[in-house]
């Protein structure tokens, strides 16, 4: 989305240099990200929490390697502009202080005769696409069964099977991933049929939680994540209201879990919405006593699942919103942007939007999206002082090592 505010020769950017300066200068602050990527325990909440809801091979859950970002070389981003950048598959946008005539004509005599180059297929190449997120099912859960590349069941009587799993290969790589003794390992299975839904239901284990050991952390973080929505769907607006209850100053996560009970440092929730496939919706915090926060934090979502909220809490977060939104939009580039994307994707605008919500809206669309009780949860915490903390309010926890 080429964006002009002090403009130099369009011609240049047609046919970048690429100079191997350059781009060693940016691996090596890429590279250097990378060294410290395990330092905030937010970050590998959220990379796990990512990869368990959209799989650990999705493009939307890809993390880079060492590896990967030093083998590139200028001869794989010349391939990468000769197979994507052209003109019938960008959108020019102008923003500045200009007479529009004038801009449009020098707009054309610019790029009036760029065209795809020489080899490039007629029609601009699609668009990587994955799967959209979805939930695993989780030990103790009532969720349905989901594809088995990142669903797990653990069934009723692992011990006693008398033939092996004929998914036991599948099995030993989740249970790698989490660490698990062999015979916890045979217990795990790819949700595959109802039967195996049925029999984890009926087994009455304990909610589940992976845990990240982080030894001498003296604050946990924890997250809990479900599938949200994209930034097209019709409960947007009414959701965002939602985010803005729970995290506006004095809002529900803030005055219950800070405030009023104490459980926690920091404390957010809400959806992310992605203009081209269904995000999340993340909820957690820093806290010390990561049992009763994340059982509080369960106890406040399910309400905001059943009850809408009320009118003084309504008309404060859609101010709250509005006024976020005012402010993520200061600069001229980023209206620009906001512009762009909602008339290329047909959104109404946002203000108008948020404007009408309503009570009942808050609350159909937090039945529709908000489901505690089957969402996953990670926690990154010292496990000499996580684990137990966790188990005595019920939950079941089971490790995840730190490397993906």
């Amino acid at each position: 989305m080429p964006h002009i505010v002090n403009p130099i020769h369009p011609r240049n950017h047609r046919t970048p240099v690429m100079p191997a300066d350059k781009l060693a200068l940016y691996q090596a602050q890429v590279l250097n990200a990378l060294e410290h990527q395990n330092d905030s325990p937010a970050a590998i909440g959220r990379r796990k929490i990512t990869k368990l809801l959209y799989g650990a091979d999705s493009i939307y859950a890809r993390t880079p390697t060492q590896e990967g970002v030093s083998s590139i070389s200028p001869n794989d981003l010349r391939s990468y502009i000769a197979r994507w950048e052209r003109p019938d598959g960008a959108v020019l946008g102008v923003v500045g202080a200009f007479e529009p005539r004038k801009m449009l004509a020098r707009v054309e005599r610019e790029f009036g005769d760029w065209a795809p180059a020489p080899g490039q297929p007629d029609e601009p190449p699609a668009v990587p696409r994955g799967q959209p997120p979805a939930m695993p099912f989780l030990p103790g859960s009532t969720t349905t069964a989901l594809p088995p590349t990142i669903a797990a069941v653990a069934t009723a009587t692992p011990a006693t099977q008398a033939e092996p799993s004929p998914s036991r290969s599948a099995a030993n790589t989740i249970a790698a991933d989490m660490e698990l003794s062999p015979n916890t390992a045979a217990s795990f299975i790819p949700v595959t049929d109802s039967a195996a839904v049925t029999s984890s239901a009926s087994s009455g284990r304990r909610p589940a939680v992976y845990l990240v050991d982080r030894a001498g952390l003296t604050q946990a973080y924890v997250l809990t994540a479900e599938p949200g929505i994209n930034l097209s769907d019709p409960d947007l607006f009414a959701l965002d209201v939602l985010s803005g209850v729970f995290n506006s100053f004095g809002g529900q996560l803030f005055d219950k879990l800070r405030s009023r009970e104490g459980l926690a440092y920091s404390v957010s929730g809400g959806w992310d919405s992605p203009p081209d496939h269904p995000g999340l919706f993340v909820a957690g915090g820093q806290t010390s006593s990561p049992g009763e926060f994340l059982r509080s934090l369960r106890q406040l979502l399910s309400r905001a699942a059943a009850e809408a909220p009320s009118v003084q809490e309504l008309e404060a977060a859609k101010a709250e919103t509005l006024n976020s939104f005012a402010f993520n939009f200061s600069s001229t580039s980023n209206q620009l942007q906001r512009i762009l994307v909602y008339d290329l994707l047909g959104l109404p605008q946002y203000v108008q939007g948020i404007e009408r919500v309503e009570q009942q809206d808050v609350a159909r669309a937090a039945a529709a999206h908000l489901h505690p009780d089957r969402q996953v949860v990670v926690v990154v915490g010292d496990r000499e002082v996580t684990e137990p903390s966790l188990e005595a309010v019920g939950f079941e926890v089971y490790p995840l090592r730190l490397g993906d």
